[in-house]
């Protein structure tokens, strides 16, 4: 049977010869490598080859996150677990834009490590229950905040002066000389305001003007 191989990068030397004495008693998996820093990480993530690294998210020398991408842009087919801390989301918040797929509580046991190392290999996402708790509340209330924000806010000062130049009856070619654009570029505008205020066309962009008081009856 093929063996997992599994990169560590963990800061403190106790733990990280734990983890590694553990994992390596498993049948299907073999530490091939360890770390003590990010840029340790990365370096030995290029010259080994690992099927999973396993990354603390607070490592020195370059952080756990910033490792992770450098090793993923070295090679993407390198599945990374992150050992993150469920007391804080920053982490996580920041491990997910890394696009890591594995995540277990830095207090797990190793059992719960070696679940995550197997899932991911397999092509799957792990999360640690109480990680994945944390997650799910910060995903709400970022979505509570988004809907509470007024879609005009997210708009461009180009993007509220094409609004305008619409909502005024402008056509595309006359805001692009108007504006010294190139046509696309002006259409790409528009689709990027249509979007961010939930329009689907011109009457309803109007509409909209008016009440926002954009332009007004006499315009």
């Amino acid at each position: 049977m093929e063996k997992i191989k599994v990169l560590v990068a963990q800061p403190q030397t106790i733990y990280r010869e734990g983890i590694c004495s553990m994992l390596d008693s498993q049948e299907d998996i073999e530490v091939v490598g360890e770390a003590e820093n990010g840029k340790e990480v990365v370096e030995k993530a290029v010259q080994l080859c690992p099927d999973v690294a396993v990354i603390n998210a607070a490592l020195p020398v370059i952080d756990g996150v910033e490792a992770a991408r450098r090793v993923m842009k070295a090679n993407e087919k390198i599945k990374i677990v992150f050992l993150v801390p469920n007391e804080t989301c920053e982490h996580l918040v920041s491990s997910v834009k890394a696009a890591a797929i594995g995540y277990v509580n830095t207090s797990a046991g190793v059992s719960e490590l070696v679940r995550a190392i197997r899932a991911v290999h397999q092509g799957s996402v792990y999360f640690y229950p109480q990680i994945a708790r944390v997650f799910l509340e910060d995903y709400m209330r970022l979505i509570e905040q988004t809907e509470n924000v007024d879609p005009y806010n997210r708009l461009t000062g180009r993007e509220r002066e094409i609004l305008q130049l619409v909502a005024e009856g402008r056509t595309s070619r006359q805001i692009s000389e108007m504006l010294g654009l190139a046509n696309r570029t002006v259409l790409g505008h528009k689709t990027r305001v249509m979007g961010k205020l939930g329009i689907h066309n011109r009457t309803e962009l109007v509409k909209y003007a008016f009440k926002r008081g954009i332009i007004s009856v006499n315009d």
